[in-house]
């Protein structure tokens, strides 16, 4: 797909409210890539009820983004306190892609609390046909929901290193 017949559109008044941060720019050798988890995380942000929750799967390197449409809107999250947490997840967790990832939870009602929690040195490694993976026991997935749960009800104060 061509992003470029569209982005225009996007980049239109009618849109300025729901893509606040910007419109990321086309590759100009590649026409059919976009950083489109920028304009997905913008339209949840506009889509969220007033008081909606959102858990969305991004690259890692939207949280350490020092520029640009990731800081603008993780500057956001941050200033109406609405970022509820991030856990870092191990690299290779999805075997087509080698790209680290992390959940970013949202929450319109959340007022005092931030989550960090670093899963990266969970799973076991393994072969999928062509590619590597890592694949989360029951007990780590569990250990991640519960050490969630428990930071977000106020028994944990800082982040967590799970291993």
């Amino acid at each position: 797909m061509d992003f470029s017949d569209f982005r225009d559109q996007l980049d239109s008044a009618e849109n300025r409210e729901r893509f606040f941060a910007g419109i990321p720019k086309i590759k100009a050798k590649d026409t059919d890539k976009i950083e489109i988890y920028q304009l997905f995380i913008q339209h949840i942000l506009f889509s969220l009820k007033e008081n909606g929750k959102a858990a969305i799967v991004l690259p890692t390197g939207f949280i350490t983004a020092q520029s640009g449409i990731d800081r603008k809107i993780r500057e956001y999250l941050v200033d109406n306190k609405m970022l509820a947490g991030v856990v870092f997840m191990p690299s290779n967790i999805f075997a087509t892609t080698g790209t680290n990832v992390s959940i970013l939870f949202i929450d319109k009602t959340n007022k005092d609390k931030v989550v960090l929690i670093d899963a990266s040195g969970l799973g076991e490694k393994i072969k999928d046909g062509k590619n590597q993976k890592t694949v989360l026991s029951r007990e780590e997935e569990q250990k991640i929901c519960q050490t969630y749960g428990q930071a977000g009800s106020g028994r944990f104060q800082r982040g967590s290193r799970l291993r």
